[in-house]
């Protein structure tokens, strides 16, 4: 069995599919409804769009397999990928015709067990950089060819599902506070993050979490939600600066990132943000109280190219007993 070879440009290839801030997403009716065309379409039991990340190739949409996702070291996306990828249509398509007969996948496992398989082909799905993300695949276990006709097909709809996977970028607002989510906060730290480097800048991020919102929809209903949601949007607007990154990364998850120079004290913007909720939860309290925890880290740009993902970063953070107390806020 062969490898996938990685790509010359596997750094930036990660570092476009990290910003798309899709993987391990739910399904989407979206993505679904091309791999059940491309099953019926061209009569194959397995259809699947899958990408490729560092270490797997993990499936967005999935036909005819129960698996979330393999090993990039087995994966026969890995070796499409890995292929140059221009608007050609067979440059754009990976075609193993018969695996048994392949010298790259005769004794692959996913050949020789479960799924068994014999044909493959993978539509390469590339980002607005052109940046090779994964493939628009399908599987038979039985050995055949693609005709002209069919190739055409498979090129067509392999073509709505990278539109599909593209437009993934312009979603980048949360549409109950206009506030940027995951996706959207993600694509803009990239550029605050640079020009914090060059004005020799500190970055903070203040991560908030709502402990309460769950059970507070429970018990009002989702009546309440939108006021909740209204009043605390309100209080992080009139807490923190203007030109702060306020963003909704999560149904109860917050985060404010903040750009500064050496003497400005970001972590006491949390004290001030504690007595605005105080105040606030004093109007509200014969309706509703919100609870909350928050912390603040701040660091150095630099520092957050070799940690990874910020927002793992921030999660890992919050869960660190070590972490200092004087930034912690519990209300």
């Amino acid at each position: 069995m062969q490898k996938p070879p990685i790509p010359i440009n596997e750094a930036s290839r990660i570092d476009s599919l990290i910003k798309l801030d899709v993987l391990d997403t739910d399904p989407q009716e979206r993505f679904d409804r091309i791999t059940r065309l491309a099953k019926k379409i061209f009569d194959v039991p397995i259809a699947l769009i899958s990408l490729v990340d560092a270490k797997r190739q993990w499936f967005k949409s999935k036909q005819g397999l129960d698996a979330t996702e393999t090993s990039r070291e087995i994966s026969f996306c890995g070796h499409a990928i890995a292929k140059p990828a221009t608007e050609n249509s067979k440059s754009r398509i990976l075609e193993v015709q018969d695996a048994i007969q392949d010298n790259r996948f005769f004794d692959n496992p996913l050949v020789t067990g479960d799924p068994k398989i014999r044909f493959y082909a993978g539509f390469i799905l590339q980002s607005h950089q052109d940046y090779n993300l994964g493939t628009l695949c399908i599987i038979d276990n039985h050995p055949r060819k693609l005709s002209d006709s069919e190739r055409e097909s498979f090129y067509d709809l392999g073509m709505i599902a990278q539109n599909a996977l593209q437009s993934l970028r312009h979603e980048d607002k949360d549409i109950h506070t206009g506030l940027y989510n995951r996706r959207g906060f993600l694509s803009i730290t990239e550029h605050i993050v640079e020009n914090s480097k060059r004005n020799m800048h500190l970055i903070s991020l203040a991560y908030i979490e709502l402990t309460n919102y769950e059970s507070l929809i429970e018990k009002h209903g989702k009546l309440i939600e939108q006021e909740i949601l209204s009043e605390f949007v309100n209080i992080l607007k009139t807490t923190f600066r203007q030109s702060d990154l306020i963003s909704r990364i999560g149904e109860n998850k917050f985060v404010v990132l903040s750009a500064h120079n050496k003497f400005i004290k970001f972590d006491l913007n949390l004290n001030r943000f504690k007595e605005n909720m105080s105040i606030a939860n004093k109007v509200h309290q014969d309706n509703f109280i919100i609870s909350f925890r928050a912390n603040v880290i701040s660091c150095p740009p630099h520092y957050l190219e070799v940690s990874g993902r910020l927002l793992d970063l921030v999660d890992k953070r919050m869960m660190e007993s070590s972490f200092e107390e004087k930034y912690s806020v519990v209300v």
